[in-house]
């Protein structure tokens, strides 16, 4: 008996060098959140990981999708920008949409769970 994975949604925790670079040994569709990438601009292209906690070699190349930006109040005001990771070759809007589907039910799930 087999399955087949069609796409693998990741929390941002998951945005590591060495899980990317294990799922990406593998032909899954992947979409996770990025943390800081220092692109600070809307952004649709490649992008390689610069970690330096792994040799040059060891960096995982994606398709990064910066989206969206935001004031937040931390210490000052600073703007905050949303991105994605992915291997997806559809369009921006259609990633984003795909992703959205997938996270929005379990991240309503866990908010309702704070209130309560």
């Amino acid at each position: 008996m087999g399955f087949k994975i069609r796409l693998i949604t990741l929390d941002a925790g998951f945005y590591t060098v060495d899980v990317l670079n294990f799922v990406s040994q593998f032909k899954y569709v992947i979409g996770v959140p990025v943390g800081d990438v220092k692109v600070y601009q809307e952004f649709d292209g490649e992008y390689e990981t610069n970690s330096k906690r792994h040799r040059r070699d060891e960096q995982v190349e994606f398709r990064l999708l910066v989206y969206s930006k935001e004031k937040v109040k931390r210490k000052r005001k600073t703007l905050v920008y949303f991105a994605r990771a992915t291997n997806l070759d559809l369009p921006k809007g259609e990633v984003l949409k795909l992703y959205n589907k997938v996270r929005g039910p379990i991240e309503r799930v866990s908010q309702a769970q704070i209130i309560e």
